[in-house]
């Protein structure tokens, strides 16, 4: 257990739970896939080029 405190007052505990096998199997099953959002974003081709507001603090 652990205890988390505000200047000396407690504010939270933190403590172990126990996870039954089942519970467990379902988180494994809600994992996210690689993959699933491929095509959904794009960046440009100049995202890593210095911005033009900034090229006097470089």
């Amino acid at each position: 257990m652990i205890l988390i405190t505000r200047q000396d007052m407690p504010v939270a505990i933190l403590s172990p739970i126990a996870i039954n096998q089942p519970v467990l199997e379902e988180a494994r099953k809600r994992q996210r896939r690689l993959g699933t959002a491929t095509g959904l974003f794009t960046l440009s081709d100049d995202f890593d080029e210095p911005l033009e507001e900034f090229k006097g603090y470089q």
